[in-house]
């Protein structure tokens, strides 16, 4: 009995570790367009999002990025929070209902 659920176990280690190889697969559906959604919203409030970092490539074979901090930004990740004056050019904002 034991020699049996030392087998079922290894079986599904192993089915679980072939699922898992499988999910980055299916990561990309559109390289070109992305969204974000805001859940828990409140009515009335705005909600602004900032452009930090440009991708600058993205190696699908190596599923790996290179990102450069935008210039507005650069400041803020030498220093710190200290420095947060980003320029209007770096953000868009949208009020959600």
């Amino acid at each position: 009995m034991k020699k049996t659920f030392k087998k079922l176990f290894a079986a599904l280690l192993a089915a679980a570790l072939v699922l898992a190889m499988a999910v980055p697969a299916f990561a990309v559906t559109n390289a070109t367009k992305g969204s974000i959604t805001i859940d828990g919203t409140v009515s009335g409030e705005t909600y602004t999002i900032y452009r930090m970092f440009k991708l600058d490539s993205y190696n699908a074979e190596s599923n790996t990025y290179s990102y450069t901090v935008e210039s507005d930004w650069e400041g803020f990740f030498k220093t710190g929070a200290g420095f947060m004056n980003p320029s209007p050019s770096s953000f868009s904002s949208s009020t959600s209902t």
